[in-house]
């Protein structure tokens, strides 16, 4: 009974690999690493603008993340174009991955405009209005969860394993 409990505690640990999370995403895997320098970025300007090494606006210091998004929605505009001209029979997988882009990053630019309006000027909006748009990505990203297999085309690696054994029947060192 013990390995079998320490088989399902191991299995709700499991960490999802970068192409798992890429299509979780809906991003490339090169989109991810240009999302993640830009994050890079980013996190080193915010610290140094914090401390006053540096004499930037917080507009200036996002600008990394702005440039990845507009990056994205511009690789996401020429899948869908080439989806839609190219390939007629694939032409439904472009759509929605179009509109998830743009209402993704709608979501994040919004984000991102409200932040630096409020550390601009911190009595223009509350913290509340400033992450309502990070409360909708992170519904739209749970529900974008749920259908993971349904919109990829493919099922994820995890549905592939074997069922669990509620008896122990498989393990070698059960003798009966």
């Amino acid at each position: 009974k013990q390995w079998y409990q320490r088989r399902v505690r191991g299995a709700m640990l499991r960490v999802l690999t970068l192409r798992e999370t890429a299509e979780w995403l809906g991003v490339s895997p090169f989109e991810l690493s240009i999302h993640l320098l830009s994050i890079l970025i980013t996190s080193i300007l915010a610290p140094l603008k914090l401390e006053g090494d540096i004499a930037i606006t917080w507009w200036t210091v996002f600008a990394p993340v702005w440039v990845a998004n507009g990056m994205w929605v511009y690789f996401r505009l020429i899948v869908y174009l080439r989806l839609n001209f190219h390939y007629q029979s694939r032409r439904h997988r472009g759509i929605p991955k179009f509109i998830w882009t743009i209402i993704f990053t709608a979501l994040v630019l919004s984000f991102e405009m409200l932040l630096c309006q409020r550390l601009e000027d911190s009595s223009k909006h509350s913290l509340t209005t400033v992450f309502i748009p990070v409360f909708i990505i992170l519904a739209l990203l749970l529900i974008r969860s749920c259908m993971y297999p349904k919109m990829s085309g493919a099922t994820p690696p995890y549905l592939h394993r074997p069922p669990l054994d509620p008896y122990n029947l498989a393990h070698p060192g059960n003798v009966q």
